[in-house]
């Protein structure tokens, strides 16, 4: 070959069908082992926002059976759970600010657009809307994450 003529590739059947194979083995390669990496390293910012999600939603009875901390559990009945979320106020909208994670403990804060009632004094209520940030404290056991609740 000279210098300045074009480089013309010619590959046979056979290279042809193994460097497909190659590539389609990377990409599987790669979008596996994202999934797990992401499963994986991005999973308290995930549950933090499911949390969110059905907390805006008002599923407390998904939220009790699946992200509260298991060993709260016996200081937090589902009675008591459920009987504390009758008097929640209604999430507008919410963004999960910050994910922090230190040896299996977790801090996110979200900012939520909520609407509050606020009780009058000559009686009744009134909702006012208000901007909130909230502080929540999360815990890993067996690898996944739980919110730790007070009550």
């Amino acid at each position: 070959m000279r210098r300045g003529e074009p480089i013309t590739a010619s590959r046979s059947g056979s290279e042809r069908y193994a460097l497909g194979g190659l590539a389609l083995a990377l990409t599987v390669g790669f979008a596996v082992f994202g999934c797990a990496r992401d499963s994986n390293a991005g999973g308290l910012g995930d549950r933090a926002q499911k949390y969110m999600e059905l907390r805006q939603k008002g599923s407390w009875e998904e939220i009790y059976e699946g992200m509260v901390d298991p060993d709260s559990k016996p200081k937090l009945s589902r009675d008591a759970f459920m009987e504390r979320r009758k008097s929640a106020f209604d999430i507008l909208e919410f963004e999960v600010v910050s994910v922090e994670e230190t040896e299996g403990q977790g801090v996110v804060r979200a900012r939520m657009q909520a609407v509050l009632p606020v009780l009058k004094p000559g009686g009744g209520t009134l909702s006012v809307r208000r901007e909130l940030d909230d502080a929540q404290k999360w815990v890993q056991r067996d690898g996944r994450w739980y919110i730790q609740l007070r009550g």
